[in-house]
């Protein structure tokens, strides 16, 4: 998708009212030949391992998003810490608990929008309150994070793991141990 019909496909789910736009960093580095993922542990869930995400506003691009939110939760810059954006695809995912189905807001769920980052930063991280500490894993540490936090989301965050790795290993150089 590029970046029109991503704004488009956004502007539908305001319109339907059905699933809230929500984008996902997929933040990834090159480290001792691995690719290693950028996970964050949640101040609110100590359990709870996930990518950052953030509400898409309705005039907002992912760019202008994902800027905001990584830079707010983590301190990370763009121009300076990331030097690339891809976007890899979205996925619906139904929210058993919303209850008013009748009212103004989303009614089934929310639909992710997930972005691979490549991170190019000095790894220091400017923690905001909601985050209670980041990791960087590999693939298999990554999964065992999002088991351990098990929530509605936990398969489309495995399945955004599976497909940022499948891109990742296509694009890769062939001396990163991509798995």
């Amino acid at each position: 998708m590029n970046n029109n019909e991503i704004k488009t496909q956004i502007l539908k789910l305001y319109k339907n009212k059905n699933y809230q736009p929500v984008s996902v960093a997929v933040i990834y580095r090159e480290h001792n030949k691995e690719i290693q993922y950028l996970i964050v542990q949640s101040a609110k869930s100590l359990s709870h391992w996930y990518f950052p995400q953030r509400e898409i506003k309705i005039n907002e691009s992912l760019k202008e998003n994902l800027s905001k939110e990584i830079n707010e939760k983590l301190g990370i810059n763009f121009g300076t810490d990331i030097t690339n954006i891809h976007f890899a695809y979205f996925d619906n995912t139904i929210d058993e608990r919303i209850e008013n189905k009748e009212s103004n807001e989303f009614r089934k769920g929310k639909t992710y929008f997930y972005n691979l980052i490549n991170y190019s930063g000095n790894g220091k991280f400017k923690l905001n309150k909601d985050i209670e500490a980041v990791k960087w894993v590999n693939y298999e540490n990554a999964i065992l994070h999002f088991k351990i936090g098990q929530n509605e989301k936990y398969n489309s965050t495995i399945k955004a793991l599976k497909i940022a790795t499948h891109i990742l290993k296509k694009e890769s150089r062939k001396n990163i141990n991509v798995k």
